[in-house]
């Protein structure tokens, strides 16, 4: 039951500040204290809550092919993942 409980507090958590907090703000805690936000491409406005999940779960195709997207910034001009074009999403700093 306390494990339940853990798994339930976690994901309560884990919705509230990385699909609600961020999809109001652009930043979820960690963002905030790094000075980073994420961002819809053309209206310069954080994406909202359903979208912000939809990207969590495109990050799960930078994953795809050996972790490829994740590396994709590295030689994109928008410093973009996978998942971020699929979104047209970037992380700006503040």
């Amino acid at each position: 039951m306390l494990v339940t409980l853990g798994v339930l507090v976690t994901l309560a958590f884990w919705i509230w500040n990385t699909c609600v907090r961020q999809g109001r703000t652009g930043a979820t805690l960690g963002k905030s204290h790094l000075g980073i936000r994420v961002l819809k491409e053309s209206a310069g406005r954080p994406t909202g809550a359903g979208q912000t999940l939809v990207r969590c779960l495109a990050h799960y195709v930078d994953s795809l092919v050996c972790y490829l997207g994740w590396l994709w910034p590295l030689w994109d001009d928008k410093r973009q993942t996978t998942g971020d074009k699929f979104m047209s999403t970037v992380v700006v700093l503040n």
